[in-house]
């Protein structure tokens, strides 16, 4: 039951934090140094390398899987948002 609790969110994670990857790619790398943009098949391949070695959160209780769904959400889409601000202020600041 544990290992199934926990199935969804990492699935989801991996999804958002390939589009974060593409997205900061394609607007700050790509850009920047004049190099092709990730093919969303790269992204997603590179992110869930990147998360295998880094993710090291295991929720030990019933409330640690709410913050488990919250930090899977959260961290790719205000990382995306922040990202996206500061392509948007690029020139600007």
């Amino acid at each position: 039951m544990h290992y199934f609790a926990t199935l969804f969110p990492k699935i989801l994670a991996y999804i958002l934090y390939g589009i974060a990857g593409k997205l900061l790619w394609q607007w700050f790398v790509a850009e920047t140094f004049d190099i092709v943009n990730l093919p969303w098949s790269t992204a997603f391949g590179i992110t869930i390398l990147v998360r295998l070695t880094n993710d090291h959160y295991t929720p030990r209780s019933k409330e640690d899987y709410s913050n488990l769904l919250r930090h899977t959400i959260y961290t790719p889409l205000i990382a995306t948002a922040l990202g996206f601000i500061l392509y948007r202020l690029k020139g600007i600041i």
